[in-house]
């Protein structure tokens, strides 16, 4: 599992490097230094796609199955019984 990035953090991984200086871009003619840089951008996009669609998506899920399994409850107490 990757490691968790501040949200400070994980947003200024994110934003785009529009003036990068000389020593960022021959940093990434090193294999090892863009396999790092690569690996943490995409752990920062996983982050913040949890953050920005799972994570409502997951709460949503959880309300529903709530609901679907107080629904025989609340239903036992309306029904008559004969």
């Amino acid at each position: 599992m990757s490691e968790k990035i501040s949200y400070e953090k994980l947003i200024k991984t994110l934003e785009t490097k529009k003036a990068g200086d000389r020593e960022w871009f021959l940093s990434l003619l090193d294999y090892e230094k863009q396999k790092e840089y690569e690996d943490e951008h995409m752990n920062a996009v996983m982050q913040m796609l949890r953050i920005a669609r799972i994570r409502p998506q997951k709460n949503e899920y959880q309300t529903l199955f709530l609901s679907l399994t107080f629904l025989p409850l609340t239903l036992d107490h309306q029904v008559p019984v004969h």
